[in-house]
């Protein structure tokens, strides 16, 4: 299905009814404008009081309905809600909202939905940002229209009716956007796992499993890049359902990127063939030549 066609499906579906976006940040207005230019009926709602909100007035003028202050949630009942990533999607409003039968979504997973290229996705607990913007630099330089977003650069849904099949999209995606996700990209690195975010995960099981939805949902075509070097991403290859790409700074793998000595070579199928020199990456580190070689793999062929 195009993106125009796309976009006819969710114009058909949703026109003319109400949406609620929740949360009046920088990342949200864009989708609140997607929303109004796709007649839908907005709802923003925020925590803030109405007065500490940038751009408020502007927002009611063009027709955006205000919810603010400690009562944000009450009467939470549109037919489509987004979630603000730094919400919990068992927040009890939202499951009180979705019992009564609202769809409840966020910008990432609408972006999933409608956006009609590749989407390659970046996710672990450390170097997302690094890895994501070497992958966007690499496909540049090989000559792809591409747009990166998720954590990193834009919101990305009002760039959706002018995205073509032959551009990539490429996204840094953090736990709390992976926690409700129900697609995969077709091509996924998590550049390394540790324990992180526990004071809004339940525990290091539900931090996983979030981190997993970039997989779980991948076709045996898809591709998933996995840093052999750390022992809970290497994990993670068993559950993989397309193929796995390897990457590893202690010695070699039979798929994938290794280091041996000063030298970062590709391998497939057990045969290196030499990229480039440890010394050829500028930014120090050997978390950094970890993530040369994961944007490396992310992006071959």
């Amino acid at each position: 299905m195009s993106s125009n066609e796309k976009l006819i499906a969710f114009q058909q579906q949703y026109r003319g009814k109400t949406a609620s976006v929740i949360g009046i940040g920088i990342s949200n207005k864009p989708l609140i404008t997607f929303l109004l230019d796709n007649l839908l009926s907005v709802v923003a709602r925020d925590k803030k009081e109405k007065s500490a909100i940038d751009g408020a007035v502007a927002l009611e003028e063009n027709g955006v309905k205000l919810v603010c202050g400690e009562k944000y949630l009450n009467d939470l009942h549109e037919d489509i809600i987004f979630r603000t990533p730094g919400m919990r999607p068992d927040q009890p409003a939202l499951m009180d909202a979705k019992e009564k039968g609202s769809v409840i979504t966020s910008e990432i997973e609408l972006l999933f939905d409608l956006c009609p290229c590749p989407i390659f996705a970046v996710t672990g607990s450390d170097g997302k940002t690094t890895t994501t913007t070497l992958v966007s630099l690499f496909l540049q330089e090989a000559g792809y229209h591409v747009h990166i977003g998720g954590n990193i650069g834009t919101p990305l849904l009002a760039r959706v009716p002018e995205m073509k099949p032959t551009d990539i999209t490429v996204l840094e995606l953090s736990s709390f956007q992976l926690m409700s996700l129900h697609q995969s990209p077709v091509r996924a690195v998590i550049t390394n796992l540790s324990e992180n975010h526990l004071d809004w995960h339940t525990n290091m099981d539900e931090y996983l499993r979030a981190k997993m939805n970039v997989l779980l949902h991948q076709t045996p075509q898809d591709w998933l890049v996995l840093n052999a070097g750390n022992e809970i991403t290497n994990a993670l290859t068993a559950s993989a359902k397309g193929q796995v790409l390897h990457i590893s700074s202690r010695g070699n793998v039979e798929n994938g990127v290794c280091l041996d000595g000063e030298i970062i070579y590709r391998v497939t199928g057990g045969i290196r063939t030499p990229i480039m020199t440890r010394s050829d990456i500028r930014i120090p580190g050997l978390h950094n030549v970890e993530n040369y070689m994961a944007a490396i793999a992310l992006t071959q062929g």
